[in-house]
């Protein structure tokens, strides 16, 4: 079927269906001069981020769900989030007063194990011995 066949097959279909725009698509912002992002949408780039072994941005977005009047639910992923950012990063301290956070603050228990979890890991790594050289310095 040709495109101009289908496109015109496709309309009459619709507009048989009754489809109309009854109301305007709802703003995603509040409508004032400093509008930020949605909560839940910062958190997928702040996901997205830390797939990407991109840090410093994860810390942002995850930062910004803060300001954004989340819940306890989106505000405890997102500190998870900077938590593992900052781990990343090598930050070890910042990562486990995070963890610990989530762990004391966050409505999912599920959540709240994994916190857990995390940080008894980076206790272990913070008291590890470092691995000394296997070869003399000259």
């Amino acid at each position: 079927m040709p495109h101009g066949a289908a496109y015109a097959r496709s309309s009459r279909a619709t507009s048989s269906l009754g489809w109309r725009r009854s109301r305007k698509p709802r703003p995603l912002s509040s409508g004032s001069d400093t509008a930020r992002p949605l909560p839940s949408a910062a958190l997928v780039t702040g996901e997205a981020e830390l797939a990407l072994q991109h840090s410093t941005a994860a810390l942002k977005a995850f930062e910004a769900v803060a300001g954004a009047g989340a819940g306890r639910e989106v505000r405890s992923r997102a500190l998870a989030g900077r938590a593992l950012a900052h781990e990343q990063l090598g930050q070890w301290p910042e990562a486990l007063r995070l963890y610990q956070e989530v762990v004391a603050a966050s409505p999912d228990g599920e959540l709240r194990q994994w916190a857990q979890d995390r940080a008894q890991a980076v206790k272990a790594r913070r008291t590890a011995p470092q691995k000394r050289s296997l070869t003399r310095p000259l």
